[in-house]
């Protein structure tokens, strides 16, 4: 698993970017780590994640 993290947003730390059935493939792109570290810069808040990526078979069992 390539871990790619910015000042504000880890995947090893937040689970909501990265599958959470622990497969570790489900993973946010660079343009949404990009996109994320602009808006918290911007704003100078912090951005709460609710729901991420999910591989596909976690994502089957969850409905999706």
């Amino acid at each position: 698993m390539t871990v790619r993290s910015t000042e504000h947003f880890n995947p090893v730390t937040d689970r909501f970017l990265r599958c959470t059935c622990g497969c570790g493939e489900g993973q946010i792109s660079i343009a949404t780590f990009i996109l994320l570290e602009t808006v918290r810069m911007h704003f100078d808040k912090p951005v709460t994640l609710v729901s991420g990526p999910r591989c596909t078979k976690h994502n089957k069992k969850e409905g999706g």
